[in-house]
């Protein structure tokens, strides 16, 4: 039996993609004792997806003690709690962003159109849900471990920063700014509504749940 690595800490930046987990890794992406492997590295992701730990272990090994590994798409086809049983050998903590679903929605329709991500609303909604339920249900035996973290706090929050810098043990340089970019501009308040009322339930859980408040 293989014994916890306690001297190194893997962080996994996860949440929907347009919900500012790019930027958390760009927080402490230059701090000497971090390591970071994003979903577009070859050597640690086949498809946006996690390979298996026993390809990935060397690097692991000599990453350094702070690791933050983004993934992002790992929900689309598994949950949260699978991340914690297959890396149990080290230290696994997880960063868990979200953002008001009609944002992301923008983001990813008008914004930052990518031919995978689905247009319809109610397909988001759906998805929306599905997802971020998947580290709802973890909490019950991970919860000192998730940081389920809320980005419009990050950004109109200097308090809510420095929490998540304490969690991580790494004083970060703050990179959340305020979008200018109205959503209202962009989406008819009928679809705004419309999402809110079909993500409410589940984004009430992630806001009670939020482990920094400012």
């Amino acid at each position: 039996m293989k014994h916890k690595q306690e001297e190194k800490i893997l962080f996994f930046i996860m949440g929907i993609q347009r919900s500012g987990g790019s930027t958390v890794l760009d927080v402490f992406r230059y701090k000497r004792k971090v390591s970071i492997f994003t979903e577009k590295d070859k050597r640690f992701f086949d498809n946006f997806f996690l390979k298996p730990l026993e390809s990935i272990q060397p690097l692991l090994e000599n990453s350094k003690p702070i690791t933050f590994i983004e993934a992002k798409s790992e929900t689309k086809k598994r949950e949260v709690k699978t991340i914690f049983s297959e890396f149990s050998q080290y230290t696994v903590k997880i960063i868990w962003n979200y953002r008001h679903p009609a944002s992301v929605f923008y983001s990813r329709l008008i914004k930052y159109p990518h031919e995978d991500w689905v247009s319809d609303d109610n397909q988001f909604c759906e998805m929306w849900n599905r997802r971020n339920a998947s580290v709802l249900s973890a909490l019950e035996h991970y919860r000192d471990h998730i940081a389920i973290v809320k980005i419009e706090d990050l950004i109109a929050s200097k308090k809510v920063f420095k929490q998540l810098c304490d969690f991580v043990g790494v004083k970060g340089r703050n990179k959340f700014y305020s979008d200018k970019n109205k959503i209202e501009k962009y989406l008819p308040a009928a679809t705004i509504k419309s999402i809110h009322e079909r993500t409410s339930a589940i984004l009430n859980q992630l806001d009670l749940n939020r482990r920094f408040l400012p």
